[in-house]
This record gives structure tokens, C-alpha cells and sequence, in this order.
């Protein structure tokens, strides 16, 4: 994996799931609406604050951040939020994406490591736990 390509991909997909979780928060209805909209707004805030952080990262090792829609749009895998806002599907959704990133950010540590990077190890350890602490958080609630 290229490492700064990879952090790249990161962006857009840390973005693309940022705004799910908007617009989950947005559309949340039901018996759990207080507790999904504040959760969807917890993880929103958390993913959009990483937004930042993972660009500030690139700009620190010297790479400009070219973003637009369609590179965005382009590089994140993981898809459009839903649009049939059933709890279970939208959970069951922001599950799969969390589990996907898990696996993504610890490939990224391996590379940094090897690149002696400990600042962006450090901070993709950080991003990592989230997204641990967010697939058991969801993984729970759906049992």
C-alpha cells in the first residue's frame, strides 16, 4: 500500500462515513430516536473532527490535499448512506463500514511504522480505537 495514497483513501472514506452518519442523524425516527440521533451526532462529530486531522496530517508530510467531490466520491469505498432509514439497516450499515476501517487504519499503522512515522501511528491508533469502541458499541446494540 502506497502510504500517502492510503492516507488519502483514509480521508475520503472517513469523510463518506462522516456524512452517513449526518444524514442518519438527520433521518432518524422511531421508539430510539433520542438515542439515535444522538449517537449518529457523536459519530459525525468524531469522523468530521478526523476529517481535519487527517488532512493536517498530509500537509504535515508535505502533500497538498487535492479534494473534490468526485475524488471523494471516487476513493471512498464505502458507499451512499441508505435511504430506507429502518434502525437496523442504518446501524447494520454503519457496522459494516466501522468493521471495513478497522482493517483499513491497521494496514495504515503498518506501513507508518515501517515508515518510522510514529506521529501518524500515534494518531491512526487513536482513530482505530474509535472505530473498535464503535463496532462493538453497534454490535451490541444489535444483539
Amino acid at each position: 500500500m502506497d502510504y500517502i495514497k492510503g492516507l488519502e483513501i483514509f480521508l475520503a472514506q472517513t469523510y463518506g462515513l462522516s456524512l452517513k452518519a449526518q444524514v442518519y442523524h438527520w433521518n432518524a425516527v422511531g421508539s430510539h430516536f433520542l438515542e439515535d440521533h444522538r449517537f449518529y451526532e457523536e459519530q459525525y462529530d468524531n469522523l468530521s473532527e478526523a476529517v481535519d486531522g487527517i488532512a493536517e496530517r498530509l500537509r504535515m508530510l508535505g502533500k497538498t490535499v487535492p479534494v473534490t467531490l468526485k475524488s471523494l466520491a471516487s476513493a471512498n469505498t464505502l458507499g451512499d448512506p441508505l435511504t430506507d432509514y429502518d434502525r437496523r439497516g442504518l446501524l447494520s450499515d454503519l457496522l459494516k463500514d466501522h468493521q471495513a476501517l478497522v482493517k483499513e487504519v491497521n494496514a495504515l499503522i503498518k506501513v507508518a511504522d515501517d515508515k518510522s512515522d510514529e506521529v501518524t501511528v500515534d494518531f491512526l491508533i487513536d482513530r482505530l480505537a474509535f472505530h473498535e469502541k464503535s463496532v462493538w458499541m453497534i454490535g451490541v446494540t444489535l444483539n
